[in-house]
């Protein structure tokens, strides 16, 4: 056993030569408008996670690779939102990006960027479904936290982001009895936004960002 494919989601990183190999694989598509509503198909997504797997070694996964599609989509809207402005100029040759002194200034000094919050009352019995929507959240930065209505806690060990997250446990509580108590003025108030979902939503034409 070994090599990459033997590679859990949690453990697994993103060389350059993988994001390049993946950025490349992403532009074909688009230029073949494969593009639908901000995502792909899963079925396309399977073949993107094929060739990325042939091309590089490493077998991502679905979900990994929507994750790391989100975080690239953000990364170039802060890139483009950067360039744009007056002073800031940019050289493909090196990809160095040059500005004067003042204009940096103004970027650092700006107040940083709130978080937003995900909060879900959850059950066992949904786990497949919960584990796919707190995977989705977290790839794409946002802070979980998971209200045990049935007051199994333990069980939830066998995820890789189980230490990653928030838990409460409270035996054969709804949502709101949990949000009232647990969902701090001082906590919403550094949130842009707080998803205050169902366990059984899903997400697979969702996307947090």
């Amino acid at each position: 056993m070994g090599g990459h494919g033997e590679r859990t989601r949690d453990t697994m990183t993103w060389p350059r030569e993988n994001e390049t190999a993946l950025i490349g694989i992403l532009y074909e598509r688009l230029k073949k408008g494969k593009l639908q509503c901000s995502t792909f198909t899963k079925d396309e997504w399977g073949k993107i996670n094929e060739e990325l797997k042939t091309a590089t070694s490493w077998d991502y996964g679905i979900e990994r690779l929507k994750g790391k599609w989100n975080r690239l989509r953000i990364a170039h809207r802060l890139f483009s939102s950067l360039i744009e402005n007056t002073g800031v100029t940019w050289d493909p040759n090196t990809n160095e990006v040059h500005a004067a002194e003042e204009v940096w200034n103004h970027f650092f000094t700006k107040p940083k960027s709130s978080v937003s919050l995900l909060a879900m009352a959850v059950g066992l019995n949904q786990k497949l479904l919960v584990n796919e929507m707190v995977t989705k959240f977290l790839e794409s930065g946002f802070p979980v936290m998971l209200f045990h209505y049935d007051g199994i806690v333990d069980e939830w060990k066998q995820y890789g982001w189980n230490d990653h997250v928030i838990h409460v446990s409270a035996l054969n509580q709804t949502k709101w009895w949990f949000a009232k108590r647990f969902l701090h003025p001082n906590i919403v108030d550094a949130c842009d936004y707080v998803f205050l979902w169902d366990e059984d939503l899903g997400v697979e034409n969702f996307h947090p960002i």
